[in-house]
């Protein structure tokens, strides 16, 4: 009798417990996702000012961000956007486009009707570009290594190019046609890439950029923005003034 008493107590604060369990993983459940919608996880980093802000990137991690005044300068902070230093050393320029290697070391800026710039020391030293030219430079994207580039050129009659070589050279990529490039992007590897017309449609390439594919499942859009998951596979873009697309099979079928 005191064994079988003993089980029952043991089943009773075991039920107890178990409905204690659900009732906190259903409180969270409920709560969760109103406290994300809340915004309570971001913090305004008054540190760099209200400036014109234009373009941003960050490392893999989140350390190492740097971030484009248009107009300004370029700002970059090694400790999760905590505190930011003035790269005054290019001076104030209309910057449109920022990507960072994985590790955040390495870094490419483009202007809008200017050059492209490339660092290697983290945003302290920069190097004008200059064997491809000045354009109307929108968007850019890097691989994880910093090593191969691509970048697009807005307006009519824009094209977009690709480097291998961490900027230094540039390939003029005709296939993809000449239009109003709005944005880039890259996989990890910089195999796979995707950008978007203003106007147009969205394109993607699996061979470095040499060979694109106009992915008209999509539709034609005022796209303005395109970003890619780190294999390539996973896709999302959106419309001025419209909605979000995404992708899960490289950019073939996309979902509004």
């Amino acid at each position: 009798p005191y064994i079988r008493n003993a089980n029952m107590t043991v089943k009773k604060y075991f039920v107890r417990i178990s409905f204690f369990v659900a009732s906190l993983s259903f409180s969270l459940f409920i709560t969760a996702p109103n406290a994300l919608a809340a915004g309570y996880i971001w913090t305004d980093q008054t540190s760099a000012g209200t400036r014109s802000w234009q373009a941003l990137a960050s490392s893999s991690s989140g350390q190492y961000l740097a971030a484009g005044d248009f107009g300004g300068n370029i700002w970059t902070s090694s400790n999760y956007g905590a505190a930011w230093t003035d790269q005054t050393n290019l001076g104030a320029q209309d910057w449109y486009g920022l990507a960072s290697s994985s590790d955040g070391s390495k870094l490419v800026a483009v202007t809008n009707g200017g050059n492209i710039y490339t660092s290697s020391d983290y945003g302290v030293h920069w190097t004008v570009q200059s064997a491809v030219g000045t354009h109307n430079w929108d968007s850019v994207a890097s691989s994880s290594t910093g090593q191969y580039l691509v970048a697009g050129i807005t307006y009519a009659g824009g094209n977009i190019y690709t480097s291998s070589d961490y900027g230094v050279h540039w390939t003029d990529q005709t296939s993809a046609g000449s239009y109003s490039w709005s944005a880039v992007t890259s996989d990890s590897t910089g195999k796979y890439l995707a950008a978007a017309v203003y106007g147009g449609d969205l394109y993607t390439s699996s061979d470095y950029g040499a060979d694109w594919t106009d992915q008209t499942s999509a539709g034609t859009r005022n796209w303005r923005s395109i970003t890619s998951s780190s294999s390539g596979q996973y896709l999302a873009a959106t419309v001025n003034g419209g909605d979000i697309y995404t992708s899960s099979d490289y950019g073939v079928h996309w979902t509004d």
